[in-house]
């Protein structure tokens, strides 16, 4: 056995079976992640041994098995505002690591609801009345852009705003048309009549 796999196991050893303390998961996981990248399936899930340190959680030694579970922010960085939960198994006869999906878990304040239609209708109201607003940019008499910026901010999830000018847009354009102003295209933000 090599030499990080046999000072967690013996560490472990020297330990009762069942949930470990805080300064044991601390010295636990210094000892892990210096032995990370010898158990087979380490890297599976996009885990490696920088990401042990100060994240596991309910940490328990059921010998020959250490479990723990572990948030990985990945969806994050994807605009989620979940994070994936991962349940890990390291067997240390077998000198192997596993896991498997724990759940999710969110992070953050949920953003309140848009209600696209109502705000769409306000702003449908301005531009047919021709009102000096901040949210918008008159172009000339008959061109103006929506400031959606200001409308929808870029600081919330990636997805959640992307969804919202989604909803926007369709809801902009339907109220608009009627009145015969229309999109410049369909990516812009400039209406024109």
């Amino acid at each position: 056995m090599s030499s990080p796999l046999k000072r967690i196991r013996d560490y472990l050893t020297a330990l009762p079976p069942g949930a470990l303390t805080e300064d044991q998961c601390d010295d636990v996981e210094g000892i892990l992640s210096q032995c990370w990248n010898h158990l087979a399936g380490g890297e599976d899930g996009g885990m490696d041994a920088s990401k042990l340190n100060d994240r596991t959680e309910k940490m328990r030694w059921s010998p020959p098995n250490l479990t723990f579970v572990i948030e990985r922010h990945g969806g994050l960085v994807r605009g989620s505002s979940r994070a994936e939960v991962q349940g890990w198994t390291v067997d240390l006869d077998r000198k192997t690591a596993s896991y498997a999906v724990a759940g999710h878990r969110r992070l953050g304040n949920v953003s309140k609801p848009l209600d696209a239609v109502s705000v769409a209708n306000d702003i449908g109201k301005w531009i047919r009345d021709d009102v000096d607003d901040p949210r918008l940019l008159w172009l000339g008499a008959t061109a103006v852009k929506v400031r959606i910026a200001e409308i929808i901010p870029d600081d919330g999830p990636k997805n959640t705003v992307r969804a919202r000018r989604k909803r926007m847009k369709k809801a902009l354009n339907s109220v608009l048309e009627p009145y015969g102003w229309r999109p410049r295209s369909p990516t812009q933000w400039i209406y024109e009549r």
